[in-house]
């Protein structure tokens, strides 16, 4: 969910800072709700690889989210089974954003 929320940030395929998921991304995935899970979004401009369970790093190359162009998302997802509260597991992915400095007409 939270990957095609950053995905969708976009209008006419131009990147939309005011469109990105900030902080945490959380639901449930079964109907009776019992199943959930959250995703913590983390905006940076260092490629994240190898670091993700790094707080400490993270906290130093964080971005603030929709303040400026950024080069990656950090993705760090929860899932839990809510019928005991026991049952988790953990996934994380790097997104990196193409961009482009290329000149623009007028501009």
């Amino acid at each position: 969910m939270a990957l095609s929320r950053i995905r969708a940030a976009q209008t006419a395929g131009a990147g939309q800072l005011n469109q990105l998921p900030c902080g945490t991304v959380s639901g449930s995935v079964d109907a009776t709700g019992t199943l959930s899970y959250t995703v913590d979004v983390y905006y940076l401009n260092a490629d994240p690889r190898g670091r993700a369970l790094d707080d400490t790093w993270i906290a130093a190359n964080q971005q603030t989210c929709g303040a400026a162009v950024t080069s990656y998302a950090l993705l760090r997802s929860t899932g839990t089974d809510g019928t005991d509260g026991t049952a988790s597991r953990q996934l994380w992915g790097t997104y990196a954003f193409r961009t482009s400095n290329a000149p623009i007409p007028g501009g």
